[in-house]
């Protein structure tokens, strides 16, 4: 696995509405009914999902770098590249079609693990700009009634193509790209829990 164990992880259990104190209650309410929530425009998006699963389950598929290709939908190969310690260097192979044309874009990034937290930035690629987090939470149940662990995937990321008038068109495909890989994250979170 990486250096950083799931048992290292120091996670606190909170309500929901405290570890998302500026998201809506409807939004809130969205998560919970196992929806992916995006806030965010222009390349710079906040990405929820709500899975129950224990943490360690979650920290281990967002660790999971070379097994991206096997579930995000876009990513048709990843691996890393360099390791060292809580530091790895991925290239990731994104394929779309974009306008009845197929699409291939190359990012390497930087990520570093801390906590409960992995910060990325692209260190090269086909963007201009990328960089962000991921991070879990764990969730307390709503009632005592309720003993399922619950886990916060959060993704922040800022991206920019730097394509001029074509930035707009960028930034849709982008958001819709970020959401189906969340989506797509907390499918494998509950399919290995």
């Amino acid at each position: 696995m990486t250096s950083l164990q799931v048992q290292d992880l120091r996670l606190s259990q909170h309500p929901l509405s405290e570890a998302l104190p500026s998201l809506s209650k409807r939004d809130r309410r969205r998560l919970q009914q196992g929806q992916i929530v995006v806030t965010g425009q222009s390349g710079t998006y906040t990405i929820h999902g709500l899975v129950s699963a224990a943490p360690e389950t979650a920290w281990s598929v967002l660790n999971d770098f070379s097994g991206f290709a096997q579930f995000l939908p876009t990513v048709v190969s990843s691996r890393v590249v360099e390791s060292n310690g809580d530091r790895s260097v991925v290239e990731q192979v994104d394929q779309r079609k974009v306008f009845f044309q197929e699409i291939n874009s190359t990012v390497r990034t930087e990520n570093i693990r801390h906590d409960q937290q992995i910060d990325f930035h692209m260190i090269e690629g086909d963007l201009q700009q990328m960089e962000g987090f991921w991070r879990i939470d764990a969730i307390a149940a709503d009632s005592e009634n309720d003993a399922s662990e619950q886990v916060l995937v959060t993704q922040k990321v800022s991206a920019q193509a730097g394509i001029g008038v074509f930035d707009g068109v960028f930034f849709k495909i982008f958001e819709g790209s970020v959401k189906e890989n969340m989506k797509a994250i907390c499918q494998e979170i509950t399919r290995r829990d």
